[in-house]
Formats: structure tokens, C-alpha cells, sequence
């Protein structure tokens, strides 16, 4: 079998710090003491509220899977048996009928498991409390599994199989010898988003998936578990497989020690800048011949590419939503120099009105004063003196001239409010156009910095186009 390493490790979910919750996930890994017999396993209680003991749950589910595993194996140590097993193995259908009695087994232990730990714990008060619309279920002793939801992942390596069981989300990532990558375990399509199938599923004995990989014509090199944590905190299938693919490559560089170490810092990264969600990862790798098998140039050639693709997708996503952005700015810029064009025309029109308001004002007043001087001269004009007919016309005279006095008195009172006006005016517009100008320093100011980001975007975008366009031999793995 070569040199088979093992690990596990569980790292509680950003999100769950930050909201006071406990981890719900749980991980197990190891080996027989013959070293041929090698187990992972991954379970991933869930969050609903009315799943309040879904962590026990998880740990049942590990614990149990553990051992039935392990047990499965050990049945069929016998020089006699083992090649007996591996023979009903390599039948379709006894295979089939060998895995159902397996995960038969799993799901009896578990629900066995759950019935014991609700006997020995009744549901408290408390915890009633918790379970929303179940609450009348849970105290008719009904649906008690649902208290202890799960998802399931278990991998057991022999020296000629690697057995697979899966019930829920999550993922299984096989890396074959022949350098090629895949997820065996047949997929769910009731798992999707935040729903997930369960151990606690009414159809778990019919929807539980496996799957037997005959090692002897398929060699697998690295079989990794993953809880829905993980998964979540890629785009894409392309980018979890470039992750395990990592995985791999730091156990390489850094032998055991240094990948244990790799993976003590790099989870609770991964989960406060991925999914937030507990994350749990389980391998299994035969590291014989490893370094023969790991072309590190090949193997980090498809990580960059991947990388790449991923970078260059994010810039032009982004660049998608700040053009929304730059075309607001740009246009509220362009808005509010339209309105300071306006107020400076605006400015110009008062300006030849006021060129033309007071000069007629002048010649209203000039012509008023010389209706009053005529009015003077008629009324020193002796009456007594006149004859009756000069007095007919003195008196239309006066008359004429009163009138001429009240219209050119009315003229010059408009006049007056026009240049009332027009001072208004002025200071409406000036004060208008100073606000202007205040608005399209900011506006301007705003859109130059939100430019600057955007054109920087665009050159990084365009830096990534000719990287991949210069780096073919990247997407070969070459």
C-alpha cells in the first residue's frame, strides 16, 4: 500500500463567532494496526434552529461511520476472505448489495445512537423553546432525529478499494494516478443553496449515495472530504478542485508537519473570506511516489491559471458595476456645470438689463422733472389776465400735463420695481451659482477619485488579459 498518511481538522465558522454559535461541524481520520486499513469521515450538523443537538448528532455520525467502517474491513482481513471480498467487490451487483448492507449499518448505528442520547437527555424547556414550529412535535416524541440533523461523508481505504458513502452536502475529491481529478460519489439534486438531504431524511436508507473505486485499475493518489463550508467558499467546482489540488502541492513542499501547520493557518482564513460557515476537511493520501506523481510546475500552473481566470472574472464583474457608478458621477458632474452655464447666462442676460433698466430709468426721471418744470411755469401765469378762452386752454393744459405727470410717475414706479427685481435677481443668482460652484468642486472632486479606480481597474483588467494571453502554456499545465 506505500506510505498512506491521514488527516482531519475541524475550524469553527467566522459567522458563528460572531454570532455566539457553536461549531456544528465534526472530522475523524485514521488507520488499523496493520497500516492497511485507512478511515476519513466528515460530518456537518445543521443550523436550523429545531436542529439544537445537531453537533451531537454530527459526532454520532463521525464516531459511528468510524467504526462500522473500519469494522466493514476488518471482517474481511482473512487471507481466505480477502480475496474472497474483493472478488464479490468487482461484481456489480454484489457490490451494490455489500454497500447497501454498509450504509444499512451506518444509518440503524446512528438512529440507534440518537434514541439512546434523547433517552439518556430528554428535550429541556429550554431547548423546546428553540424549535419553532417542531415544538408540538418534539414533545410528542415525535421527529426526534430532526433534533439531531446531519449531513455525512466517509472514505475507506483498502489495498485494493477505497469505499465512499455520502448523505447530504459537501464534497469528495479523488486524485487519480493518471493525473486526472474528479467527485465519484453520484451527486443529490435536492442539495442545493441551504437545503441539504440528511440523516435524519424520512428516505436517508434510500438516498444515502456510495460508490467502490477498484484501486488496482483506477489508482487513486489523494482522496479529500469537505464539508459544505468549504465548497461555499469557492465560485465554482473548478476552484475547489484547484484548492484540494493546493492541498496536495503544500503536503509535497512541507511534509506532514507543515501541511498540519498549513492547515492550522489557512482554515480560519478560508472561512472568514469564504462561506463564514464551519469548515471541516478530511484526506486520505498515498505519498509513495508522490513527488514522481506531483508535477509541482503542472500542479501550480493550473492553480495560477485558475487564479487568473478568477481575478480577471472578479475585475470585470466589478468593472460591470462601478461603470454604473462612473456614468452617475460623470453625469452628475456634467449636470451641475449645466447648471453653472445656466447661472452664468443667466448673469450676462441681468447684466445687459441692467445696461438698459438704468439709463431708461434716468431718462424717466429727466422727463418727469421737465413735466413738473412745464407745470410750474403755467400755474405762475397770471389767471386774472387771462380771457376765457386762454383760460379753456390753460385748463387742458393742466389737465394734459397732470396726466403726463401721473403716467410718467407710474413708469418710473414699475422701473423701479424692475430694478428692485433685477437686484434680486442678481443676488438669487449669485447665490445660486457660489452654491454651483461648491457643488461641482465635489462633484468633480468625486468623479476624478471614482475615475482614477476605474481606470485602474480597466488597466488591471487589461494587464490580465495579456497575462493570460502570454501564458498559454499555464492552461496546459505545462
Amino acid at each position: 500500500m506505500g506510505d498512506i498518511y491521514h488527516f482531519h481538522k475541524t475550524v469553527i465558522g467566522y459567522n458563528h463567532i460572531r454570532s455566539g454559535i457553536r461549531c456544528e461541524d465534526s472530522s475523524a481520520s485514521g488507520s488499523d494496526e496493520t497500516g492497511e486499513i485507512h478511515i476519513a469521515v466528515v460530518a456537518d450538523g445543521h443550523g436550523d434552529p429545531s436542529c439544537f443537538r445537531s453537533k451531537e448528532g454530527a459526532d454520532m455520525a463521525v464516531g459511528i461511520t468510524v467504526d462500522t467502517l473500519l469494522e466493514f474491513a476488518q471482517s474481511f482481513q482473512d487471507e481466505g476472505e480477502k480475496g474472497h471480498f474483493y472478488e464479490q467487490l468487482s461484481v456489480a451487483k454484489n457490490r451494490e448489495l455489500m454497500l447497501r448492507r454498509l450504509t444499512d449499518t451506518i444509518i440503524s448505528k446512528w438512529y440507534a445512537g440518537v434514541e439512546n442520547d434523547y433517552r439518556n437527555h430528554p428535550l429541556s424547556e429550554e431547548e423546546l423553546k428553540e424549535a419553532g414550529n417542531y415544538e408540538d412535535v418534539y414533545r410528542s416524541g415525535k421527529k426526534i432525529e430532526h433534533v439531531y440533523g446531519t449531513t455525512l461523508i466517509g472514505a475507506l481505504w483498502m489495498p485494493e478499494y477505497l469505499i465512499l458513502v455520502q448523505q447530504g452536502d459537501g464534497t469528495c475529491q479523488v486524485f487519480y494516478e493518471n493525473g486526472t481529478a474528479g467527485c465519484p460519489i453520484p451527486k443529490d439534486d435536492r442539495c442545493e443553496q441551504n437545503i441539504t438531504t440528511s440523516m435524519c431524511s424520512e428516505d436517508v436508507v434510500q438516498g444515502i449515495r456510495s460508490c467502490a473505486i477498484d484501486l488496482r485499475k483506477n489508482m487513486v493518489r489523494a482522496c479529500y472530504l469537505g464539508s459544505d463550508g468549504v465548497e461555499d467558499s469557492y465560485r465554482d467546482e473548478e476552484g475547489l478542485e484547484n484548492f484540494y489540488r493546493q492541498l496536495l502541492c503544500r503536503l509535497l513542499e512541507n511534509g506532514r508537519e507543515g501541511f498540519e501547520d498549513f492547515l492550522f493557518k489557512e482554515m480560519p482564513f478560508l472561512t472568514k473570506n469564504g462561506s463564514g460557515d464551519d469548515v471541516s476537511i478530511a484526506g486520505i493520501v498515498n505519498l509513495s511516489g508522490l513527488s514522481r506523481y506531483l508535477d509541482l510546475h503542472q500542479f501550480y500552473g493550473k492553480i495560477k491559471l485558475y487564479s487568473l481566470k478568477a481575478e480577471y472574472k472578479d475585475c470585470c464583474e466589478a468593472l460591470i458595476s462601478m461603470e454604473r457608478k462612473h456614468e452617475r458621477l460623470l453625469g452628475n458632474w456634467n449636470r451641475v456645470k449645466a447648471e453653472i452655464e445656466h447661472f452664468d447666462k443667466k448673469e450676462i442676460q441681468l447684466n445687459i438689463q441692467e445696461k438698459e433698466i438704468y439709463p431708461k430709468l434716468g431718462r424717466m426721471i429727466d422727463s418727469f422733472g421737465k413735466i413738473e418744470r412745464q407745470g410750474m411755469e403755467t400755474s405762475k401765469k397770471s389767471w386774472i389776465t387771462l380771457s376765457p378762452k386762454a383760460k379753456g386752454r390753460e385748463t387742458q393744459e393742466k389737465g394734459s400735463q397732470n396726466q403726463k405727470k401721473e403716467q410718467a410717475r407710474d413708469d418710473i414706479y414699475k422701473q423701479c420695481l424692475q430694478v428692485v427685481r433685477l437686484i434680486e435677481d442678481r443676488k438669487e443668482n449669485e447665490k445660486k451659482r457660489n452654491a454651483g460652484y461648491g457643488k461641482r468642486e465635489n462633484a468633480q472632486a468625486e468623479y476624478e477619485e471614482y475615475d482614477a479606480e476605474y481606470k485602474k481597474k480597466q488597466r488591471k483588467k487589461e494587464e490580465l488579459e495579456r497575462c493570460l494571453e502570454r501564458n498559454p502554456a499555464i492552461g496546459d499545465g505545462k
